[in-house]
């Protein structure tokens, strides 16, 4: 994978309440909707989503796992002590132009979206091996 396409780092959230992780079901090679929500001023998610660097850039995701239903049994699953962190979990590649996508798009709070590829993802079943952010993320931010 060439880094030198690392463009930018998206925060995501899954809505439902049985993931603890967005996107967990797609494996390297498979596309998908990276989606955005409407805020009342639509125009700025638009137009950022719109503009969002070019096809081929490649995008980092990072979460904060979030509390959910066990599907067998309904039990509520909790976040264990020690895991409320953003996680690094896909590295993405825009696949289209944004002007590609746009005419796509829907109406729904989540129907802002760009087609991406995945081109990592974490073992999302086994959290210590997933990058925390802020251990991995290193950058001078030219603060003193």
């Amino acid at each position: 994978m060439d880094c030198n396409r690392l463009d930018y780092i998206k925060n995501v959230t899954d809505q439902g309440d049985e993931i603890q992780w967005a996107y967990p079901e797609y494996p390297i090679g498979a596309y998908f909707r990276l989606n955005f929500k409407r805020r009342e001023s639509t125009t700025v998610v638009e137009s950022h989503a719109r503009e969002l660097q070019k096809k081929g850039s490649l995008i980092i995701l990072s979460q904060v796992p979030h509390e959910c239903k066990d599907k067998t049994t309904g039990e509520q699953k909790k976040i264990p002590d020690g895991y409320k962190k953003r996680y690094l979990t896909h590295i993405v590649e825009l696949v289209n132009e944004g002007s590609e996508d746009e005419p796509q798009w829907e109406k729904s709070s989540w129907g802002i979206f760009r087609w991406v590829k995945v081109h990592w993802i974490a073992d999302l079943r086994n959290w210590d091996s997933i990058p925390v952010d802020k251990e991995v993320m290193r950058a001078e931010w030219g603060c003193p």
